[in-house]
């Protein structure tokens, strides 16, 4: 059976590394982060010290990728600040967690052989009241191995 080893986001970057050394003719690794909370993207891709080698502005390179680049995974690029901010088709995601789930017997489960339990519990907040320390107490209960 078909082991999951590589999940959806590596995956993603590699892809989107690929591209943009292709589009722009180098042979060097892109750095894909997590986007700033503030942008509302999912990755960022910082284009500083590629555009210093290219001696290009960041944010003209970052508007020149933005019409040039797409993958089925992206839902929006935008540039902004010598970034690429990307924002990801949330159906991309479940469809390849939905297809790893279902190619892999045993998949979750621990490498070694030894079973836990793993709670996975969503902090249902009321965003009418203040957050407070005492909202994640039900998070950080439960059972302890």
């Amino acid at each position: 059976m078909k082991s999951i080893s590589i999940y959806f986001l590596e995956i993603l970057k590699k892809e989107l590394n690929s591209q943009l050394q292709k589009i722009l003719s180098l042979t060097q690794n892109f750095e894909v982060i997590e986007a700033h909370s503030k942008t509302g993207a999912d990755l960022a891709v910082p284009l500083f010290r590629v555009a210093k080698e290219l001696k290009i502005n960041p944010n003209e390179l970052a508007s020149t990728l933005t019409k040039k680049l797409s993958l089925p995974e992206i839902q929006k690029i935008e540039p902004a600040g010598g970034f690429l901010n990307i924002w990801l088709k949330p159906q991309s995601l479940a469809q390849a967690l939905t297809v790893g789930t279902q190619n892999v017997r045993d998949y979750g489960q621990a490498s070694e052989g030894i079973r836990k339990l793993i709670i996975v519990d969503y902090v249902g907040l009321n965003m009418a009241k203040p957050f407070s320390v005492g909202h994640l107490r039900p998070a950080l209960q439960g059972k302890r191995s």
